[in-house]
């Protein structure tokens, strides 16, 4: 886990990697303990980026969309969690085609 860290502050905007971040904040539920890393990338080239660096080091990550009937252990979270909001908010619709990112609400 050392190394996938030490890759992604390298790699990444500081401003998109939140530590010891507390997950009550990210789900609708309002509990659950810290997550040791989150990243928040701003959009598709970040995420691809973030994913790259995990899958090299054989890290599995987390995604988070919005944490609408999410239930998070109070001890938290010890691996990595990509936190999808922003970009990755947005419903496009072409013809009979809705697509939504995971980051959109369920209503």
């Amino acid at each position: 886990m050392k190394n996938v860290i030490k890759e992604l502050k390298k790699s990444v905007p500081k401003e998109i990697i939140l530590f010891n971040e507390p997950l009550r904040n990210y789900c609708s539920f309002k509990i659950g303990g810290h997550a040791k890393i989150m990243l928040v990338p701003r959009d598709l080239e970040e995420l691809i980026k973030i994913v790259k660096i995990c899958e090299d080091h054989e890290v599995a990550p987390f995604l988070l969309g919005k944490g609408t009937n999410l239930l998070i252990d109070d001890e938290g979270y010890d691996g990595i969690i990509i936190h999808l909001k922003g970009w990755f908010d947005k419903i496009t619709v072409n013809g009979e085609c809705v697509r939504a990112g995971a980051g959109v609400s369920l209503n």
